[in-house]
């Protein structure tokens, strides 16, 4: 983190100073214990911005250890949460997210990231210009928290005859990120064309250096091709947190609008490029219709080394739920850049889909229970979830897996069939399984060879049997039925099931006229058993 003098939007560089200069300082060092960065002479160097913020975390720091002793500071209080002023504890923004990785998210009445939470991270990035003018929250009174405490709504603010708000908010779960979502609203009866941008200063300064970008290169074109870019103030060893900015989702379908350039000063029309820590997001005429609200999400992510914010780009532009955690129908239908009508891509609309969560274009509903097969927990609506149906060895896709007639959730034994009230075996049951055998009794020989087909009907689970068979004398059919042609077997028939027995030709030999049986035994849970036999002549 550099506590030198750095380049912001609007604010004072830092300059050199003495200890003694800084009495709140001292302050600090008495009630915390904060590192500083001194010069050869032992001066300590420290911006204006840095300064503001360790007082900041100096007056909260005190305002707990006078809470324990008793004692009332002045400054230490929390601003009401219907206030958009950057007074959030006396600092210069408005709230703050820790996300799921630590990292964390000051974000201004503006809308921006003010730095990172002492990180060093960004200098005033994520502003919003409509027509050259920057969104600004201060001053009013409708801001609010929103899912939890993690989402910040700022207030609406007239804007080239638009009404422009703005959401902030971080994820306490899952993957870290920050996101930032722009709505433009039009009260007339007639549409309105802006420009908007989204640009700001990043902590990286004249290190900046462009590390990755979605078309492959390190490189921005002009007009824009790329909806992500990695960046930070190194190529080895950064000092501040390797940053992906996610301008616009990767989908294919459903997105309305890009950015049209990524420029790399506030005012330029040059792409990005190394060197440059501004950073300037431009969608050009954007229409607005009359009486509608449309709206633009950016995603930001810090992180630790280059991979992972290399891995993370990517992964945050092809839009995984998580993205749009906390922001409802409406909002998602307003999203231009972002397929938010249809957030898992399967080509079904949100408010039609069965599971929103999950991409499943044919919308299957096994247990037609309303929740799709791709996110149901229990996808055939016996009472037993898929993962309790893995552990007990049942099909996730059949209410009674061994087919005796109780449900997987209510058998005892569900992978062995029975007759007992609990789905079990009962073991004085000596009545063999009822059985009905059904296959032509006459066949052409071409078609025999084909295979000879056979169906059983059982009243009762059962394991079937089905064998095809000849008489064998000196490889030629005969009348003694010795040699076993085909054979087959299916668990848990309980009802009709057909199966094709087909003889092997070398068994068959030349002859042109012979018989064939066909067996079918049926054994219940208990060993019961019941033979069927059907003789079929073959002629040539």
């Amino acid at each position: 983190m550099r506590l030198t003098a750095r380049r912001a939007r609007s604010r004072p560089s830092g300059s050199r100073r003495t200890p003694d200069a800084f009495p709140s300082w001292q302050a600090v060092s008495v009630c915390a214990s904060v590192h500083h960065h001194k010069d050869v002479g032992g001066n300590i160097i420290l911006s204006t911005r840095h300064h503001a913020r360790l007082r900041s975390r100096a007056a909260v720091f005190c305002a707990s250890i006078a809470a324990v002793a008793g004692v009332q500071l002045a400054g230490a209080s929390v601003a009401a949460a219907d206030q958009c002023d950057n007074n959030l504890n006396g600092s210069a923004y408005r709230f703050l997210a820790i996300d799921s990785g630590n990292f964390g998210w000051d974000f201004t009445s503006q809308g921006d990231v003010y730095d990172g939470n002492d990180r060093d991270a960004y200098d005033d990035y994520g502003l919003v210009t409509v027509d050259g003018a920057t969104y600004d929250s201060a001053g009013q009174t409708t801001c609010a928290l929103e899912a939890d405490g993690r989402q910040f709504d700022l207030g609406e603010t007239d804007m080239s005859g638009l009404k422009v708000s703005r959401k902030v908010y971080a994820p306490a779960t899952g993957t870290p990120f920050g996101r930032m979502v722009t709505f433009l609203r039009n009260p007339s009866a007639a549409p309105i064309t802006v420009n908007l941008t989204f640009e700001g200063n990043l902590g990286s300064d004249s290190d900046t250096t462009i590390l990755a970008t979605s078309s492959g290169d390190n490189t921005l074109a002009e007009p824009n091709n790329d909806v992500w870019a990695v960046s930070a103030d190194s190529t080895t060893a950064p000092s501040d947190p390797p940053l992906a900015h996610v301008w616009d989702s990767a989908f294919t379908t459903g997105v309305l609008d890009r950015a049209d350039h990524i420029y790399g000063t506030s005012t330029g029309t040059t792409p990005w490029a190394n060197g440059q820590d501004y950073v300037r997001a431009l969608y050009d005429n954007v229409i607005v219709p009359a009486g509608a609200t449309i709206a633009y999400m950016q995603i930001e992510a810090q992180r630790n080394s280059i991979a992972d914010a290399q891995a993370a780009a990517p992964a945050l532009a092809a839009q995984p739920l998580e993205v749009f955690a906390d922001l409802n129908d409406t909002e998602l239908n307003e999203l231009q850049n972002w397929n938010g009508a249809d957030i898992d891509g399967d080509g079904v609309a949100n408010t039609a889909d069965n599971c929103r969560s999950a991409a499943n274009a044919n919308q299957a509903d096994l247990d037609k229970d309303g929740l799709g097969d791709a996110c149901d927990s229990d996808i055939d609506g016996d009472g037993t979830s898929n993962g309790d149906e893995a552990i007990r060895g049942t099909d996730p896709l059949k209410p009674d897996t061994d087919g005796d007639g109780v449900t997987d959730k209510a058998d005892a034994c569900p992978t062995v069939a029975g007759k007992g009230a609990n789905g079990c075996p009962r073991f004085d049951d000596a009545t063999p399984p009822g059985l009905a055998l059904s296959a032509k009794s006459k066949l052409k020989r071409k078609a025999a060879l084909k295979g000879v087909k056979v169906t059983a009907t059982t009243n009762e689970a059962s394991t079937v049997l089905f064998e095809l068979f000849a008489s064998a004398k000196n490889a030629h059919i005969a009348k003694s039925y010795n040699l076993v042609l085909a054979t087959k077997t299916a668990k848990g028939v309980n009802g009709k099931k057909s199966v094709t027995l087909k003889p092997k030709k070398s068994l068959v030999g030349s002859a042109k006229k012979f018989t064939l049986r066909v067996r079918v035994t049926a054994t219940d849970a208990f060993g019961n058993r019941t033979v069927k036999t059907k003789t079929i002549t073959v002629k040539g």
